[in-house]
């Protein structure tokens, strides 16, 4: 039985951002990972990587983006570029870097 509160739906359609953060949590979860084994294998906090997930925040660092994409093993190439979309959209959305 799941832990916390059910995560929050996003529409990885509705932008660049939602797209990284929906590509993060599928991976994840098809990966079996809990959040807090992620967090912990990227060196992040548990409540930072939550609101990748959900489209709050999007990191700062590509190098972060690149060693989050060998704990997802999916290709740092195609999570940067994911990344680098969402970063052009960050400025004056309110969106915390």
């Amino acid at each position: 039985m799941g832990r916390g509160r059910p995560p929050k739906r996003i529409d990885p359609t509705g932008s660049a951002i939602a797209a990284f953060g929906d590509a993060l949590r599928s991976q994840r979860l098809h990966l079996g990972l809990t959040l807090q084994t992620v967090a912990r294998r990227a060196n992040c906090s548990l409540s930072m990587l939550a609101e990748y997930e959900r489209a709050e925040r999007i990191p700062r660092d590509p190098e972060f983006v690149r060693g989050l994409a060998q704990v997802l093993q999916i290709s740092p190439e195609q999570l940067v570029e994911e990344w680098s979309l969402a970063m052009t959209m960050r400025t004056g959305d309110g969106l915390t870097v």
